[in-house]
């Protein structure tokens, strides 16, 4: 269990990788009013950082990557150069539950449009002033604007639409609102969330009613995290619980395996207020050797 929590936390941060293009600032009004969780790829800053195609590579391992990337194949969309934000929606916590999709950039939109009819499969349907393709599958896809989609469970896809098209004014809840209100917005990869109670429950982070965090990846990897706990004296002691957490973690025989027991022991906590802060700094080299370390874990799981 503890090597697959490791592997999907690692996962995250390698792929779960406007105002200011890319930093996901102009999608924010299409986020549905079920919104629980954000996490945006900056992949502009990625680009610029020079690891967009490591992280690429990482993600070449995943199932649904593969999916993806076969069907851009079919046009002329190249992640590597036309992406600009990718931010990845939750709107349930339950386990399997497909997240909603808003991309950012440059997009052949005839082109994907074209293939879509071509194919016949997908029904179409009007939301307001957008087209949204719906496949049998459930699943759907929406340009909410020439440089904007949204792909992902049609219903989702569908309140992403009425907001575009006028017909819904959306809104997410207070606790996100905040959490992305204060989010660094800057470094690479940032992401916001509300967790249920039952992914908390039995661990020194239990009663969590928020979290947000950001990665910078200019030189490695320097993971923050903030979560906000019910009170000052749960902070306090969840940051103490979580430094033991970790240390037992790193000491776990399955993740002396992986061999990175040593990097994870450089994870430190602090409470702060109502708050609890995590940082998280590993070097380009350790960052590297985490997402071959990725690929193998997602690999063996395939």
């Amino acid at each position: 269990m503890k090597l697959r929590f490791i592997g999907i936390m690692l996962a995250a941060l390698a792929i779960a990788s406007s105002a200011h293009a890319g930093d996901g600032a102009a999608l924010d009004r299409y986020l549905p009013s079920s919104t629980q969780g954000v996490t945006t790829l900056n992949v502009e800053a990625m680009r610029s950082a020079g690891v967009l195609s490591t992280l690429l590579g990482a993600a070449q391992a995943q199932d649904s990557f593969t999916r993806v990337a076969s069907g851009l194949e079919r046009v002329s969309f190249n992640p590597e150069t036309d992406l600009s934000t990718v931010m990845l929606v939750t709107t349930s916590m339950r386990r399997g539950e497909k997240p909603l999709l808003l991309v950012e950039g440059t997009i052949p939109r005839a082109e994907i449009e074209a293939a879509i009819t071509g194919e016949g499969q997908a029904t179409t349907e009007t939301v307001g002033t957008a087209t949204v393709h719906v496949t049998p599958r459930g699943t759907a896809i929406c340009f909410l604007a020439d440089n904007t989609v949204a792909l992902g469970p049609a219903d989702a896809v569908r309140q992403a639409a009425a907001i575009a098209g006028g017909t819904d004014d959306g809104g997410v809840s207070s606790r996100i609102r905040r959490q992305l209100r204060n989010v660094d917005r800057s470094e690479e990869l940032w992401f916001v969330g509300i967790p249920s109670a039952s992914q908390t429950e039995n661990t020194p982070a239990a009663g969590m009613e928020a979290f947000r965090g950001a990665v910078d990846l200019s030189s490695g990897m320097g993971l923050s995290v903030h979560m906000r706990m019910p009170s000052s004296e749960s902070a306090a002691s969840a940051a103490e619980g979580l430094v033991g957490y970790v240390s037992d973690l790193a000491n776990n025989d399955q993740i002396a395996v992986l061999g990175i027991g040593s990097v994870l022991s450089s994870v430190a906590f602090a409470a702060a207020g109502e708050d609890v802060h995590m940082q998280w700094t590993v070097s380009r080299s350790t960052f590297e050797r985490l997402l071959a370390t990725v690929q193998m874990v997602l690999e063996s799981e395939r």
